[in-house]
Protein backbone atom coordinates (compact mmCIF):
# COMPACT_ATOMS: atom_id res chain seq x y z
CA UNK A 1 0.00 0.00 0.00
CA UNK A 2 1.03 3.95 0.00
CA UNK A 3 -0.66 7.07 0.96
CA UNK A 4 -3.05 6.85 -1.54
CA UNK A 5 -4.89 3.81 0.16
CA UNK A 6 -5.40 5.80 3.28
CA UNK A 7 -4.76 9.33 2.35
CA UNK A 8 -8.53 10.62 2.07
CA UNK A 9 -7.32 13.93 0.41
CA UNK A 10 -6.00 12.28 -2.84
CA UNK A 11 -7.41 13.94 -5.78
CA UNK A 12 -5.23 11.94 -8.47
CA UNK A 13 -8.10 8.89 -9.50
CA UNK A 14 -9.52 5.70 -7.59
CA UNK A 15 -7.96 5.17 -4.27
CA UNK A 16 -9.63 2.96 -1.05
CA UNK A 17 -10.01 5.38 1.67
CA UNK A 18 -9.49 3.73 5.09
CA UNK A 19 -10.53 5.47 8.45
CA UNK A 20 -7.03 4.88 10.22
CA UNK A 21 -7.80 7.31 13.34
CA UNK A 22 -10.65 7.98 15.38
CA UNK A 23 -11.74 9.61 18.59
CA UNK A 24 -14.73 9.73 20.37
CA UNK A 25 -17.24 12.03 19.26
CA UNK A 26 -18.29 13.42 22.51
CA UNK A 27 -15.00 15.67 22.14
CA UNK A 28 -16.50 17.32 19.23
CA UNK A 29 -18.29 20.53 19.55
CA UNK A 30 -22.05 21.11 17.71
CA UNK A 31 -20.45 23.34 15.10
CA UNK A 32 -17.93 20.52 14.29
CA UNK A 33 -20.60 18.53 14.20
CA UNK A 34 -22.70 20.33 11.78
CA UNK A 35 -19.17 21.13 9.51
CA UNK A 36 -18.86 17.17 9.01
CA UNK A 37 -22.33 17.11 8.16
CA UNK A 38 -21.70 19.49 5.10
CA UNK A 39 -18.75 17.49 3.84
CA UNK A 40 -20.77 14.21 4.01
CA UNK A 41 -24.02 15.93 2.33
CA UNK A 42 -21.46 17.48 -0.25
CA UNK A 43 -19.09 14.17 -0.60
CA UNK A 44 -15.91 15.85 0.44
CA UNK A 45 -13.06 14.45 2.33
CA UNK A 46 -12.41 15.25 5.89
CA UNK A 47 -9.52 14.82 8.64
CA UNK A 48 -10.49 11.54 10.62
CA UNK A 49 -11.06 13.36 13.91
CA UNK A 50 -14.42 13.39 15.43
CA UNK A 51 -13.30 16.93 17.21
CA UNK A 52 -12.12 18.25 14.22
CA UNK A 53 -14.54 18.91 10.57
CA UNK A 54 -11.56 19.80 8.45
CA UNK A 55 -12.23 20.16 5.37
CA UNK A 56 -8.95 18.07 3.74
CA UNK A 57 -6.89 20.53 2.26
CA UNK A 58 -6.74 19.49 -1.29
CA UNK A 59 -10.18 19.57 -1.88
CA UNK A 60 -10.37 23.41 -0.82
CA UNK A 61 -13.08 25.60 -2.33
CA UNK A 62 -13.96 22.14 -4.25
CA UNK A 63 -17.63 22.30 -5.09
CA UNK A 64 -17.73 18.53 -4.62
CA UNK A 65 -20.89 16.81 -5.92
CA UNK A 66 -21.83 20.34 -8.30
CA UNK A 67 -18.25 19.55 -9.34
CA UNK A 68 -18.97 20.22 -13.85
CA UNK A 69 -15.33 19.18 -14.93
CA UNK A 70 -16.82 15.93 -16.97
CA UNK A 71 -14.70 14.21 -19.25
CA UNK A 72 -16.84 12.76 -22.37
CA UNK A 73 -16.99 8.82 -23.90
CA UNK A 74 -14.74 8.54 -26.78
CA UNK A 75 -14.57 5.00 -28.95
CA UNK A 76 -11.92 6.38 -31.29
CA UNK A 77 -11.37 4.60 -34.97
CA UNK A 78 -9.68 1.16 -33.89
CA UNK A 79 -11.17 -2.27 -31.90
CA UNK A 80 -8.21 -1.55 -29.31
CA UNK A 81 -9.34 -1.55 -25.59
CA UNK A 82 -7.21 0.37 -24.75
CA UNK A 83 -7.90 3.42 -27.10
CA UNK A 84 -11.53 3.64 -25.45
CA UNK A 85 -12.47 6.70 -22.79
CA UNK A 86 -15.43 5.79 -21.05
CA UNK A 87 -17.40 8.92 -20.00
CA UNK A 88 -16.37 10.41 -16.24
CA UNK A 89 -18.17 12.55 -13.70
CA UNK A 90 -16.17 14.17 -10.62
CA UNK A 91 -18.76 13.42 -8.18
CA UNK A 92 -21.45 10.95 -7.40
CA UNK A 93 -24.34 11.75 -5.34
CA UNK A 94 -22.77 11.31 -1.90
CA UNK A 95 -24.37 7.82 -0.43
CA UNK A 96 -24.74 9.51 2.67
CA UNK A 97 -28.08 11.76 0.97
CA UNK A 98 -31.63 10.82 1.41
CA UNK A 99 -32.59 9.54 -2.40
CA UNK A 100 -35.97 11.42 -2.43
CA UNK A 101 -33.82 15.21 -1.84
CA UNK A 102 -32.81 17.72 -3.40
CA UNK A 103 -29.58 18.32 -3.84
CA UNK A 104 -30.32 22.62 -4.20
CA UNK A 105 -30.37 23.43 -0.94
CA UNK A 106 -26.90 22.53 -0.22
CA UNK A 107 -25.67 24.82 -3.39
CA UNK A 108 -25.46 27.45 -0.36
CA UNK A 109 -22.66 25.39 1.10
CA UNK A 110 -20.15 24.97 -1.95
CA UNK A 111 -18.51 28.58 -1.31
CA UNK A 112 -18.15 29.13 2.55
CA UNK A 113 -15.34 31.56 4.64
CA UNK A 114 -12.61 29.34 6.43
CA UNK A 115 -11.93 30.58 9.48
CA UNK A 116 -8.51 28.44 9.62
CA UNK A 117 -7.48 25.69 7.36
CA UNK A 118 -10.36 23.95 5.84
CA UNK A 119 -12.42 24.82 9.13
CA UNK A 120 -15.83 26.54 8.48
CA UNK A 121 -18.28 28.19 11.31
CA UNK A 122 -21.94 26.88 10.08
CA UNK A 123 -24.29 29.87 11.01
CA UNK A 124 -27.37 29.56 12.99
CA UNK A 125 -29.83 27.37 10.50
CA UNK A 126 -27.13 24.94 8.80
CA UNK A 127 -27.86 21.71 11.14
CA UNK A 128 -31.44 21.98 10.51
CA UNK A 129 -30.93 21.69 6.54
CA UNK A 130 -27.85 19.72 6.20
CA UNK A 131 -29.52 16.93 9.38
CA UNK A 132 -32.63 17.15 6.98
CA UNK A 133 -30.36 15.78 3.77
CA UNK A 134 -28.30 13.03 5.47
CA UNK A 135 -29.51 10.04 5.83
CA UNK A 136 -29.58 9.29 9.98
CA UNK A 137 -28.08 5.63 9.64
CA UNK A 138 -24.72 8.06 8.45
CA UNK A 139 -24.98 10.73 10.79
CA UNK A 140 -23.53 8.35 13.93
CA UNK A 141 -20.63 8.02 12.06
CA UNK A 142 -19.82 11.71 10.94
Amino acid sequence: WNSRLINSGWIGGPRLAQTVCLEPADRRSEAARVAKLRLAALGLPSTHWASSAMQHDLSLYYPGVFAQDTVEAAQGETDDYDQVVLPLRPALRPAACRGAVSLESLKEFVNVDYELVGMWNPPEGAGAVLNAVLRDEYKRYL
